[in-house]
């Protein structure tokens, strides 16, 4: 998912929406990285067999991921164009880059963002 950092004077978060959704998909089903009350509670030791605990999991991590996105004034949501997709992937054969961390720099060369966060 492509976020860069907050602009505090601003309070404004930008966001690719078609890697915002595959991003934290992905990220959310990452259970080792939750805290243990989390992993107590939502039984994600079972993750893995449980379809029922995948599901609360998942709403759990969407539901968390849409409240932070309603913490800030302004979100915009950048799309993935193809100079960013092509900007990528120069980067990732050139600096032998992941595939998001291409897709933040390239953003950030393509849209003129020079200071970005990021949750991966």
């Amino acid at each position: 998912m492509m976020y860069d950092r907050p602009i505090s004077r601003h309070n404004v978060w930008r966001i690719h929406p078609q890697l915002r959704k595959s991003y934290v998909i992905r990220r959310i089903a990452t259970t080792s990285a939750a805290p243990r009350h989390l992993n107590v509670h939502y039984q994600l030791s079972r993750f893995n067999s449980d379809s029922m605990v995948q599901q609360e999991w998942m709403q759990f991590g969407m539901t968390e991921f849409e409240s932070l996105l309603h913490t800030f004034f302004v979100v915009y949501e950048v799309p993935y164009h193809r100079a960013v997709w092509q900007q990528a992937f120069s980067l990732m054969s050139l600096y032998n880059l992941r595939s998001y961390d291409a897709a933040h720099i390239a953003t950030a060369l393509v849209t003129g963002v020079s200071d970005f966060a990021s949750v991966d």
